[in-house]
């Protein structure tokens, strides 16, 4: 049963043949019910018409004769009316008897003693009639000579043919509105098939069609009627999709083109960081070498100074020849060991060429090198840099270390997330870079000695406190200044200016 269900839900054929076969069996089935309604009436009220006429024209022949209750001659015209009326069941004749009705004649040989019906017309004087049991419908007419009621006919009449039709009405009404239905479904299947359902089925196929992918499908339009239309209305739909199809795949591909280009521009990016990174940590460590050589010297040159200054006072007063070239060997050795510190010093001290750099596509560089870094800690990333920027001559690898440590700290300052804004201006000719952070801030115990090495306020093992010294030496390099803003809990603004040069072609 749920598969005949699940059938009629799927076949819209189905469910148009079989309603229009329940609407033309229910038309018919009323149409016919209501002929036989009607038949049935009309052969009843005919029949009771029958009785009723045939026993007033009964009386009336009977009341012209001279032996009015002659049996011979009535018994006759009895015989003659039952052959004329063979829907007649029987026909007597009643006389009035000085206890009531007394039967005369009758052709029924259930006829027999007194009617009630009768001496009921014969009391009154006029023709009555009623039900009987087993279908029967009887009719009585009063006999009359002049005004005085002799007698009375009783007619009956079988109403069975009645009930005989309305079952021969029902099986010919079945029979009919069976044929009827399988006739008209036959040709409403064929009918539709070929007029609705065949395009119907056209359309169907084309949106499937479409549905599978091909968007260039068009369903066949055979006529202009409501089918057509829809199939007309399916093409142009068809169209604008396929067209829009190919607008959004042609968009899609220049998409990924691009994607795929900036893709690989973070991964140069991200590869120029890890450089930047590694050429940072030697620069930390070359820092580290230096500054140690630094203080090194700085011990050493105290005693070599002093060293020297009395070896040559020593020389200036009065020696025998051994004693002074001995001093003389000392101070040649004191000379050797104060050029090697200095030559140790110029070694750790980095140089390399400058060029004119654009500062802004640094900047944006920097930013994307950082952006997945400051995607994990929940740090937004923005950077205001105008085109017309005047370029600056520095160490491109020097101030390009010194932005990625600054904006590095940025981020390590901010472990629960924040905003890091990268700005940069023309200010009279300068260049002027701002990097401000929302982060902790730094102490104020430190602010005076921030740029000192080894200061730091990273916990230890995460920072060596040379960075900012390096920024510093790098800026200071190139021709500018660097200072900063910081309130604990409110961030840190970095404020570095550089002196721009507009003469040169930006690196």
């Amino acid at each position: 049963m749920s598969r005949l269900f699940a059938f009629l839900d799927r076949s819209l054929e189905t469910k148009f043949v079989l309603a229009s076969a329940v609407s033309v069996a229910a038309v018919i089935g009323l149409l016919t019910a209501v002929g036989l309604e009607f038949a049935e009436r009309r052969l009843d009220d005919d029949l009771r018409q029958t009785a009723r006429v045939t026993a007033i024209a009964i009386a009336d022949d009977i009341q012209l004769r001279q032996a009015v209750f002659d049996p011979r001659v009535v018994g006759a015209t009895l015989h003659d009316f039952l052959t004329a009326a063979p829907s007649l069941r029987s026909i007597s004749v009643y006389r009035e008897g000085p206890r009531g009705s007394v039967l005369v004649v009758g052709t029924s040989t259930a006829s027999s003693g007194r009617d009630s019906l009768v001496d009921r017309a014969l009391a009154r004087g006029d023709a009555l009639g009623e039900d009987r049991a087993g279908g029967i419908n009887a009719a009585v007419a009063p006999i009359r000579r002049g005004n005085q009621v002799m007698g009375a006919v009783l007619v009956t009449v079988s109403l069975s043919p009645v009930s005989q039709m309305q079952r021969q009405g029902r099986l010919f009404a079945a029979g009919f509105a069976a044929v009827s239905v399988l006739g008209i479904a036959g040709l409403v299947q064929v009918l539709s098939r070929r007029l609705v359902h065949a395009p119907l089925r056209a359309v169907v196929d084309t949106v499937e069609q479409a549905r599978a992918g091909d968007l260039s499908v068009r369903a066949p339009v055979a006529r202009e009627d409501e089918i057509g239309q829809v199939a007309l209305g399916l093409n142009e739909m068809l169209a604008e999709l396929e067209g829009l199809h190919a607008s959004m795949q042609g968009r899609i591909d220049a998409a990924t083109r691009e994607l795929q280009a900036r893709n690989d521009q973070i991964v140069r990016s991200y590869d120029g960081m890890l450089a930047l990174r590694e050429a940072l940590a030697r620069s930390q460590a070359l820092a580290t070498v230096g500054q140690t050589l630094a203080d090194v010297a700085h011990q050493i040159g105290t005693p070599l100074n002093l060293a020297s200054a009395h070896v040559q006072l020593l020389r200036q007063e009065p020696l025998d020849p051994a004693a002074d070239r001995r001093l003389r060997i000392v101070e040649e050795q004191l000379e050797r060991v104060t050029a090697s510190v200095r030559d140790l010093l110029d070694r750790a001290r980095p140089t390399s060429p400058t060029r004119a750099i654009d500062v802004g596509t640094m900047l944006e560089r920097l930013a994307d090198g950082l952006a997945v870094r400051a995607r994990e800690g929940g740090v937004r990333v923005s950077v205001d840099a105008p085109a017309a920027l005047p370029t600056v001559m520095a160490d491109q690898n020097r101030l390009e270390m010194a932005l990625m440590n600054l904006m590095t700290n940025a981020i390590d300052a901010m472990p629960d997330g924040g905003e890091l804004r990268v700005r940069a201006s023309d200010v009279g000719g300068s260049v002027r870079i701002e990097i401000q952070d929302t982060g902790v801030g730094i102490p104020e115990a430190i602010h005076d000695r921030i740029f000192e090495p080894w200061v730091t306020t990273k916990p230890p093992g995460q920072g060596t406190g040379l960075g900012l010294g390096i920024t510093r030496d790098v800026v200071t390099q190139a021709g500018g200044t660097i200072g900063f803003d910081s309130r604990p809990g409110h961030g840190t603004t970095f404020v570095l200016t550089l002196p721009g040069h507009r003469d040169e072609t930006p690196a």
